[in-house]
Parts: structure tokens; sequence; C-alpha cells
């Protein structure tokens, strides 16, 4: 056996910074496919490194394979191996998803003691700067969901929940608090609305004050913290109290205008100006400061929150409070981020929907004449003074300027914008695709005429592509998929729409939402332009996608070709090579010959740039038409996984077997190659038989140890070659494959499967004595 080096993983550290070579796919090759008791060194070098390893995105992986393959035992030993340093570990930006993962994986007696890491022996206030920490809140995230670690850091935590429900990163652990601790959302409401039990606006004086007191909180939190997360976890939660989920519902609905409308900075009055916008006092929240600053809508998610998962009465008071601004209602439809209130709108409230869509199909240009005015003085000046001040009680002038621009709006009303305009604008067309989801019936069937009409167009760009797919997907009866595509088969363009980055999945959706009728013309079309452009298609993610998609939908004969082709190309070349090869032999026998004598053979070393062209060459191209080349390339891979399951399930025994005999040789390098090789490789796996999957493992494995030990350099550098006798075997069963005949196993298999209830005969055993 013999003697894997591992020295190199003393020292990773080093190694990632020079530059130089670690090879952990062949380690990590070993403790994928290898049995414990074969691994078992390997993952003993490892352990003493975790450390190291975990701290360097380009090495964690390697752990993160261990905690998934090892047992309970490896597990332990590892988090032996890094308990001093599990503060650090969750404060690093690669670390912490190690750590993660170790709580998932770990047994419950260590899942403690990670938690005991962070409140035992150390400060007080330790848990709460790791909850505020940007990496450590994922960590404190996890340790919320599993309930051992949530017994230990609760005393810690619950001190600091006020506080944290303000923090931008600590009110993430207090969201991820209450989803997942039992009682996790009545000790929040305790601690942020002590009065919500007592408050009630038609009660007594007691209970008005109570609800004055919840009014104040819900005020306070918005205020201190920009999009709060909290808030929206108890909207979502089913425990929440109803007084809690009121008071968070009128302060959106009265103070809708200052959350949602962009507002500007106010400006500088000249000597000549009479008005200005009012300048900002301090009394306005923070959330506002911040929207003004970036122009951008604040506390989006709580509209949605609130649409989604308040009740009816709830819903229809938001709506009220949106639609009594034409320019709420503008920037609902037309403002990005903002949008998504008008998708909840559209989803969750269905008296609004006819309001809306006549919204969404104002010009885009209407905000800088109707709101120009409006936003400077009205947004600026709005309810952020007090808690009594409202919206609805505003000033006359501030009456007047909503008026003017409902009139003003009311009047672009008249030359609404075509549809294709609202599907080719990247905020309106989100909105679009959510009505050709739900509500169908609010476009017009010109509307839809218009769509079909311009589909080539459409089809390329990234943004009213998805409206179109969206059409495809909801076409029940598909009449509208087979106009599509008849204007898609019709156009000159349509090679070119298989490999484009946004036509492609318009393709897609056609061949799997459109019935077997209307997809036949398009299964046709693209079988023929594969059958000519195989080998370029598959380089692209967009040709891969279309094919997976082609193959899963496509009927027998389409898989059958596709198999023969590949075989028949890899042939062909392979035939070349070997023609070359042999040619080539010849006239280098006597150069390589006199090399040898004078001692001159050294082994060609790549320089790094010559390296660097390789790879992205690899990466970008399929560097040959064999099979495995297709396997190992980035995109290409997706296409062979699709056709190992395809044969599979189809039951197209010689195609498998073909397949199957193509890339058994390549095992090694398949298994070395963990975003490419090894999705083929785990897919042959679960194709074949459990035999040829332990065969196939050991493959792996003693590749992987005789890459990894002290073997000569001729063997590493026979790369992804196949020796002589391999490959005339492969060659062999091929060719028994095509005519036919079924190798020996196969026909003793059968023939024991016939006759497995007969006895067996005893062969008769003669011995020939030489004399």
């Amino acid at each position: 056996m013999p003697r894997v080096r591992l020295d190199f993983l003393k020292n990773t550290a080093q190694r990632v910074a020079t530059g130089k070579s670690l090879p952990l796919r062949q380690v990590e090759a070993i403790v994928l496919y290898g049995k414990p008791a074969q691994r078992a060194k390997a993952v003993q070098k490892l352990l003493p490194a975790a450390y190291g390893l975990s701290l360097n995105k380009t090495t964690h992986h390697i752990l993160l394979t261990l905690l998934d393959q090892c047992d309970n035992m490896d597990r332990v030993n590892m988090l032996y191996h890094v308990r001093k340093k599990l503060l650090d570990l969750a404060q690093s930006p690669v670390g912490n998803l190690v750590l993660q993962r170790m709580l998932e994986k770990v047994p419950m007696r260590q899942k403690r003691d990670i938690a005991e890491a962070f409140v035992l022996n150390v400060d007080e206030d330790e848990f709460r700067r790791l909850c505020e920490h940007p990496f450590g809140n994922h960590v404190a995230q996890k340790l919320m969901e599993v309930p051992e670690c949530v017994e230990m850091v609760l005393p810690h935590f619950l001190p600091h929940l006020a506080k944290l429900s303000l923090h931008p990163y600590g009110m993430r652990v207090v969201a991820k608090y209450v989803e997942s601790v039992a009682d996790g959302c009545s000790r929040t409401v305790e601690a942020l609305f002590p009065f919500s039990a007592e408050a009630s606006p038609q009660g007594d004086e007691a209970a008005v004050t109570a609800s004055d007191a919840l009014d104040k909180a819900v005020l306070s939190i918005f205020r201190g913290a920009g999009e709060s997360f909290v808030l929206t976890a108890l909207l979502r939660h089913i425990r929440t109290p109803i007084e809690v989920k009121d008071a968070i519902t009128a302060h959106v609905s009265e103070y809708a205008a200052d959350y949602l409308l962009p507002t500007t900075a106010p400006q500088k009055c000249d000597a000549d100006d009479e008005e200005c916008g009012l300048p900002d006092f301090g009394t306005r929240s923070i959330s506002a400061k911040g929207a003004a600053a970036s122009g951008t809508p604040a506390n989006v998610h709580l509209y949605c929150a609130v649409l989604e998962h308040g009740d009816d009465v709830q819903r229809a008071e938001v709506w009220a409070s949106l639609s009594a601004d034409p320019n709420i209602l503008h920037t609902i439809t037309h403002t990005k981020g903002a949008v998504l209130v008008g998708v909840a709108v559209a989803r969750f409230v269905e008296s609004a929907r006819k309001g809306l869509f006549d919204a969404l199909l104002w010009p885009a240009d209407t905000t800088a004449k109707a709101n120009g005015d409006q936003v400077g003085s009205d947004s600026a000046s709005a309810a952020d003074t007090a808690a009594s001040s409202k919206v609805k009680k505003g000033s006359k002038k501030t009456k007047g300027m909503h008026n003017n621009g409902a009139e003003s709006l009311s009047n672009k009303g008249a030359a609404k914008s075509s549809i294709v305009d609202v599907a080719t604008d990247p905020v309106r067309s989100v909105l679009l695709r959510a009505f050709v989801e739900i509500a169908r019936d609010t476009m017009t069937e010109e509307d839809t005429k218009l769509l079909v009409g311009q589909a080539v167009t459409l089809a390329q760009n990234s943004v009213s592509s998805p409206v179109l797919q969206k059409l495809v997907e909801t076409d029940l009866t598909g009449g509208l998929s087979r106009s599509i595509l008849a204007v898609l088969l019709a156009s000159a363009e349509f090679n070119t729409l298989i490999t484009h980055p946004s036509a492609s999945f318009l393709l897609q959706s056609i061949l799997q939402f459109s019935p077997e009728e209307v997809r036949a013309p398009l299964v046709e079309a693209l079988s023929s332009y594969y059958a000519e452009h195989l080998h370029e298609a598959l380089a692209y993610p967009q040709g891969s996608r279309v094919m997976q998609k082609l193959l899963a939908y496509a009927p027998d004969a389409t898989v059958i070709k596709t198999v023969d082709q590949l075989i028949s190309e890899a042939t062909k070349e392979e035939e070349m090579i070997e023609a070359q090869r042999l040619k080539a032999r010849d006239t280098d026998e006597h150069e390589e010959e006199e090399a040898d004598a004078a001692g001159k053979t050294e082994a060609k070393r790549l320089s790094r740039k010559e390296q660097r062209e390789l790879n992205r060459a690899k990466h970008y191209n399929v560097l040959s038409h064999a099979l495995v080349s297709y396997a190992l390339h980035t995109h290409a891979c997706y296409v062979v996984r699709a056709l190992l399951r395809e044969v599979r399930t189809r039951q197209l025994d010689r195609e498998r077997k073909l397949l199957m005999n193509e890339l058994k040789p390549h095992v090694f390098e398949l298994a070395v190659s963990p975003w490419a090789g090894r999705v083929v490789l785990d897919t042959m796996m679960t194709v074949g038989s459990a035999q040829l999957a332990d065969a196939m493992k050991n493959v792996a494995f003693m590749r992987a140890e005789e890459w990894l030990s002290d073997v000569s350099e001729e063997k590493k550098r026979r790369g992804n070659g196949v020796d002589p006798t391999l490959r005339n075997i492969v060659k062999r069963q091929r060719e028994e494959i095509d005519k036919g005949i079924e190798s020996k196993k196969d026909a003793e298999g059968s023939v024991n499967a016939e006759e497995k209830g007969a006895p067996a005969q005893k062969k008769k055993l003669f011995r020939s004595i030489k004399k």
C-alpha cells in the first residue's frame, strides 16, 4: 500500500498565501468515496488543521464535506481541535459557515458545548456583541434554532432584547427568536410592548392610556430601526396579540406618505424664491431620514407583511391609505422597491386589482409634474412630528397639493401607456407578471395580441421575457403558447434565441408548460438545431438549460438520437487522434532516444500564465468531442446528468450501457472535479447497480491515494488519458453494444435468472496428466 503524503496540511495558511499547490480536491475525493477505515488516515491529518482550513474560502469546503460524510466521532474530534477558537470562527466571513454546519451535525451534548463557549467564562455582554456582529449574528440565529442551545444563551439574550431589536444585525437574531422558539413571540411582545394586553382605544381611561403607550412604543421602533425585521416577524406569527398588529397597521397606514413617497433634501432658499422645502429639526424618524438620503421607499417589507398576514379589516385599512393619495399609487406601481407593495396588494386585496391595474398604465413621466412641488414640502413636513398628527388632518395647503396631484394624474390617465411599454419597464413589469399570474382577466385581448405580435423582440429583452414566460405558464388551453411559438419559429433569428440569455428561458417555459401537441414543433426544431450545433451550444449555460428541458419532455427517439450522436462524434475523434499519435510516434522515436541517452528528459511544467489560459479554455469551451469533456465542463455536465437520468427512467438499457462505458474509465477525473464532474459521478452511482457504485468509489479512492502517494511523476502526468488496453476494451464493448451482443456476464446473469428454480448441476472436472 503506498504511503500517502499529507504534509501540506501542516501549513495550509502559508501555502494559500504564497500560492503553492494545495491538492484538497484529491483529499476530498478520499473523504467522499473512501470507506471509514480507508479515509481514517486522511481524516486524522485533516483534523489538526481544521482551524486554518476553516478561515479561507478556498479551503473550507473540505471541512463541510468532512462534516457531511464522517461519523459523530470525527465531528466531535473536529470540535475538540477548534474549541478554543469558536469566537474567532463565529466572527470570520467563512468560519461562521463551518460553525453553522457543525451546529447541525454534531451530537446534542456538543451543541451545548458550543453554546457554552459564548456565555461561560466570557464577558457579560459577549453574546450581545455576537448578535451585533456582521457575521456572528448568523451563528446566533443558528443557536436559536437548537432547543438545547437556546436554554444556555437565553439568560444572556433576554436582558438585551429591546436594544437588539433596534440594531441592524441584532434584529435578525430577535426575529429568528420569534420564529423558532415556542414562547419567543410572547416574550418579545412583553419586552417591547408591556402594555399591549390592556390597550383598547374604546375602553376606559386606563385602556386608552395603554393604547397610547403602545402607539408610542411602535413609533419608537420605527424611529430607531430602518427596516424592522422584528415587527415583520411579529406580523407573521400567529400568536401575536391583535392589539399589536392593529397598532402596527395603524402606524403604517398613517405614515404611508412618509415611508413610501420618494423624498428629496431641503433646498436652499434664494432671495427671490417665495417657497422652499422646510428644514429638518431632528423630529423625523431615522427610517425616513434614510429614505430621504437614498431616495428609496422605507419599510416595504412591513407593508407586504401586513397585507399578507393581516385580516381583512387591516388589509382594507392599508389599502385605503394607499389609494387615498394618487402619488402613493404611482409610487407602488412605478418605483423600484415600492412595487413589492403593489404586488402584495394585487395578491391579497381582490377589490383593489382594478384600480391598481389602471394606475399601472399611468405614464412613467407623471412623477415629475404631479409630485415635483409636493415632494419637497409635504413629505418633509408630514407626520413624524408627533403621534397625534395624522395625514388626513393636514393643512389646507397640503390638501390642495394632494388634490392638484390627483387631478394631474387623472388627466394623464387619458394617455395611458401601452402594454408593451409596461412589459419593457424594469419596475412595472414586476407588477404586470403578478397580474398575469393572479388576475389574468384584467388584461384585454388587444393587450395580449400586442405582446404575442412582438414576441421575438420581447423575448430578447431581459425585462419583458419573464412576462411572456408567465403568460405561457398560466395558459391552460395552450392557445396562447401556440401563437407565441408560431411567431418564434417563423422568425429568422430562431437559432440565436436558443443561446440567448433571455429568450432561452421562454423556450424552456414552452417545453415545460405547454401541451404535447403544442410543443411538438419546438421539439422538432430544437432537435434539428442540436444535431448540427451540439458541441458549440452546450458550452453556453443557456444552450445547456434548453437541452436539459428538451431531453426531459422530448420522446424517446430524441434521447436515443442524442446518445448516438455523442458516441459517434467521440469515436471519430478518438480514431483521428489515434492515427495522429501513430504517425507522430515514428518521427519522434529517434529524438526521444537521443534525449534519453543524453539524460536531458525533464518534465515540462506549465507556467502560471499557460495554466490560467488552459483553465479558462476548459471553463468556457468543451475541449473535445469525448463524453468525458462534456462531463467535466461547467455547463455541459448537466446535460450528461440529464441523459443518464432519462435513459434510466425510460429503460433504455443500450444507451445507458453506452454512456456508462464511456464514463467509467474516467472515474477519478470526475471525482476531483467538484463543480462539474462530481455531478455526473453521483448520477452514475444512482443509475447503476449498488455493486457498480461501490466499485467506482473504490477506484476513485485508490486513484486519489495513488496521486497523493510516492508514485512516479510519469503516472501523475498521465492526466485524463486512458491506457491502450483499457481503450481497446471500451472500443470492443461499444461495438458489441452496437451489434446487440450481450456480454458474457450479462448472459450468465440472464441464464441464472431463468434457471433459478432448477437445482445446480455439478460440473465434471477432468485433469490431464502429462507423461
